[in-house]
């Protein structure tokens, strides 16, 4: 394993890796919190690949804590809920 990947990136499907970096990239250019968020961690010294993998990560983790939350006779099909 190369060191320099860790946690979500190393994981998963290429296809759908490619799609969360992406969309982490964007989230970062066009929405105010993520925004700010990268420009804290560039003023701390990260840098763009890292910046752009953590704000992937809070933001799949926030997706995630989203759908627990959600009741599960909003998904529609009870058996399919997590």
């Amino acid at each position: 394993m190369d060191r320099r990947q860790s946690g979500a990136i190393c994981s998963g499907a290429p296809p759908l890796k490619t799609m969360v970096i992406e969309a982490a990239q964007r989230l970062r250019r066009y929405e105010p919190r993520w925004r700010e968020s990268s420009a804290s961690m560039a003023a701390h010294g990260k840098a763009a690949g890292a910046i752009v993998g953590a704000v992937a990560n809070r933001w799949l983790r926030g997706l995630l804590h989203k759908f627990k939350e959600a009741p599960a006779a909003a998904c529609g099909r009870e058996a399919m809920c997590v």
